[in-house]
């Protein structure tokens, strides 16, 4: 099920005279985030991901995943390309990526190494200007 929510994105005004005789609005649609549950497997955190539309980010195929060690290269094996990094210590973090159809970014968080994969945390990547 894809879910989406309207999202403005510009206002066209029309006037004659000084008189608004015509206002439209173009609308696009806003990706929603599926409901995930804190501790679900990734494997299934990741299918209804996919199943409500959001791509996985595949990062560059010339990575060198040997310098990324034994973690990376097992969910390399597993087809999630979209991992981005491991902290391979402590709870055993890795990052994985998702695009939305609106071009916003899904940065999901799981905890429990690679062997056990659980969600931690997710949110929408919010793009800060550095102007």
């Amino acid at each position: 099920m894809n879910m989406m929510k309207p999202l403005v994105k510009s206002c066209i005004n029309m006037t004659i005279g000084g008189a608004l005789v015509f206002n439209a609005a173009i609308v696009t649609s806003a990706q929603e985030v599926p409901k995930l549950k804190q501790k679900m497997s990734y494997h299934d955190a990741r299918k209804i991901l996919l199943d409500s539309g959001w791509q996985a980010i595949l990062l560059s195929p010339n990575r060198d995943w040997q310098q990324m060690g034994a973690g990376m290269t097992r969910f390399r094996d597993l087809g999630y390309d979209e991992v981005v990094d491991c902290s391979g210590t402590g709870l055993g973090f890795c990052r994985f990526e998702f695009a939305s159809a609106d071009s916003r970014k899904l940065v999901v968080v799981t905890a429990g190494g690679t062997q056990r994969p659980l969600l931690y945390r997710w949110s929408i990547e919010v793009k800060t200007s550095t102007d």
